[in-house]
């Protein structure tokens, strides 16, 4: 399918950076500016028509010549008409006209400070300089109920659709628009129906869905064509899948479809489908005849009166999806949704997996929605690399971390980690074993899945007493853990001492297991990212382990300079050591996790070697007379 775009009053750049977002519709473009506007359109012929002064650019089947004409003589109902769906842009002198017909390929608009701009897809809009903020009337209908694309609003707030049979004209002033009366449809029976969904080269998706298995089975009747295995997805690249399609869809089944006419391109030109009506069903036909090339035909929307066989009850298959990816869907669900709609999203997460499954499908409608989201979301500041080399008592040490598998709960931690450490130690003069508490906590399984957790009322007032502080209990599910373990009545006052500013007080009131109690963070490893991590248990029993088995895979002169292991918490509130193991000083272990080098984003590091570097000599330089003298032992 071919790109169109326009602008009116806008600068050329804008034009430029509407044709270069388009390149997925078409490998040439084809431009023209006159006065204030400017066309453009890119497919593998691209051409701008012009008829008396009028021109015009097409994507669909339209005939432009007559078009222009009956636009002549009838005015905006002129450019509406016939069985074919097209979408057309006009430039008749005194602005833009822009017309679809039936539910073929769309348009999208919006009006800036800069001037007005068209486009095929919100993406090219974007890229041209349109903010992406969404839309929180649709995002909300969007959770509710599912809907979309069923009137002119869009994901984006500032971004409109051209309605099918729907004309507007964008001028100087206001919006002018007209809809135009669907065409009455003659009845046709369900084999008329199909033999028109049926061209030359075509397949049919074989879905679990009854209704379609039943379309199958009479599509085959007609032609023998070959059919397309719709497996459930085990995993979900809704990344890929929300960059062809531009914006949510309502159902896996949606995103079923997709991996079928992406997998089948160049071997059909059109998939026969039996999904019920839909009104965002022709932005995903559009999106994957322009990215793979392949016609989407839905014979029940041909013929939408007459009752398909088989209308039993659809198979959930979300449901699977669901419970095979549910950190990943946790993780979506407690960062990515808009304001005020973790909390909800979590809670209904609790009540699938207790056994609610007709949650599913809001919850899937959230998980695609935050992934959405997060395209348009400002990327994190990553936080400073920690110094690689630090002094303690005279001594250069270099820290080293160590990038890990994602540790789990019930992780042999020790054998784990040794083998990490065998593998990158080699024979320095002296060195410590660093391993972030949070890691041990983990693998010893003090973590808590922020839905397995239910806050109670109490829970939900210390969130609220710490909320203006933004520390550690900033939300329910941690205030929750920090509750089981120090009390309800302790918690309670260390917030309230937080709210006053009374830090002195609230430090005092926080027990130890309080203090390492760690809310979920985005930029965590998981499972950290959606869960509450608490504090490690018997510290020192976990580093002698590590310590003991370090003896069995170390040579005999790397052990014998092992000065220790140490496990140690490191944060933006100091360095807390938990547990330690060996010969040497455990303060220079405590030095050494100074600024925290095992990192708070995703680095997946959470080991650290401490080896201390060889002192070493000045170059010996002659004196006057040639003495000669050795100079001092110099520090890097």
């Amino acid at each position: 399918m071919a790109g169109l775009a326009a602008t009116l009053h806008c600068p050329q750049p804008t034009a430029d950076a509407l044709a270069d977002a388009l390149a997925p519709r078409g490998a040439d473009v084809a431009r023209q500016r006159v006065g204030a506007v400017t066309l453009v359109v890119r497919a593998a012929l691209p051409m701008i028509h012009e008829v008396d002064g009028v021109r015009a650019v097409v994507d669909g089947f339209a005939e432009l010549g007559a078009l222009l004409s009956a636009y002549r003589e009838k005015g905006l109902p002129g450019l509406l008409g016939g069985a074919e769906p097209y979408a057309v842009i006009v430039h008749d002198g005194r602005g833009l006209l822009l017309a679809c017909n039936g539910d073929g390929p769309s348009l999208y608009f919006a009006r800036t400070a800069r001037g007005t701009m068209v486009a095929s897809e919100p993406e090219a809009l974007l890229m041209a300089g349109v903010p992406a903020d969404p839309d929180p009337a649709v995002v909300a209908a969007f959770i509710a109920t599912g809907e979309c694309d069923e009137t002119d609003a869009t994901f984006f707030a500032a971004i409109r659709r051209v309605r099918p049979g729907q004309v507007i004209r964008l001028g100087g002033g206001e919006i002018e628009e007209m809809q135009a009366r669907p065409p009455a449809r003659r009845p046709v029976s369900a084999r008329v129906a199909l033999r028109r969904s049926v061209p030359g080269r075509a397949g049919v998706r074989a879905a679990s869905d009854p209704d379609a298995a039943d379309l199958v089975d009479a599509v085959l009747g007609l032609a023998d064509l070959p059919v397309y295995a719709d497996p459930v997805p085990v995993g979900l690249d809704l990344d890929t899948f929300l960059a062809d399609v531009g914006e949510p869809m309502p159902s896996l089944d949606d995103y079923r479809l997709w991996m079928v006419a992406r997998g089948c391109a160049g071997e059909i030109d059109a998939l026969i489908d039996g999904a019920p009506p839909a009104a965002h069903l022709a932005r995903l036909a559009d999106r994957i005849g322009s990215r793979y090339g392949v016609e989407l035909r839905f014979p029940r929307i041909l013929a939408p009166d007459e009752p398909w066989p088989g209308s039993g009850t659809r198979t959930r298959p979300v449901v699977d999806v669901l419970r095979r990816n549910a950190t990943e869907a946790a993780a979506t669900l407690l960062h990515d949704q808009p304001a005020g709609h973790a909390t909800p999203a979590i809670a209904e997460l609790a009540a699938f997996h207790a056994g609610r499954e007709g949650l599913a499908d809001v919850l899937y409608r959230r998980l695609v929605l935050g992934r959405w989201l997060r395209r348009y979301a400002a990327a994190p500041v990553p936080p400073p690399v920690p110094v690689a080399r630090v002094e303690i008592d005279g001594t250069d040490w270099r820290r080293v971390p160590l990038r890990t598998d994602v540790l789990r709960p019930g992780d042999p931690l020790a054998e784990k980690l040794a083998w990490y450490v065998a593998e990158a130690v080699a024979s320095p003069v002296a060195w410590y074993v660093l391993v972030a508490a949070k890691a041990v906590a983990v693998a010893q399984g003090g973590v808590r899945g922020v839905w397995e957790i239910r806050p109670r009322a109490l829970a939900r007032l210390s969130a609220r007493l710490r909320a203006a502080e933004g520390g550690i209990g900033r939300d329910a599910w941690a205030e929750q853990a920090l509750i089981d373990h120090g009390g309800a009545v302790r918690t309670l006052a260390v917030a309230l001492c937080e709210r006053l500013g009374l830090h002195g007080p609230a430090l005092r009131l926080t027990t130890p297991a309080m203090r390492a109690v760690r809310p979920p963070r985005r930029e965590a490893t998981a499972p950290a990212d959606v869960s509450v991590v608490t504090g490690p248990r018997r510290g020192d029993e976990a580093a002698a382990e590590l310590f003991a088995t370090l003896a069995k895979v170390l040579t005999g002169d790397q052990f014998a300079r092992l000065a220790g292991c140490a496990v140690v918490g490191a944060d933006g509130e100091g360095v807390r050591l938990v547990g330690f193991a060996g010969p040497g000083d455990p303060a220079a272990a405590v030095a050494l996790a100074k600024g925290n080098p095992f990192g708070q984003d995703d680095r997946r590091t959470p080991v650290v070697l401490g080896l201390a570097e060889p002192a070493r000599t000045a170059a010996i330089r002659p004196r006057a007379g040639g003495r000669k003298r050795t100079a001092r032992a110099g520090r890097r």
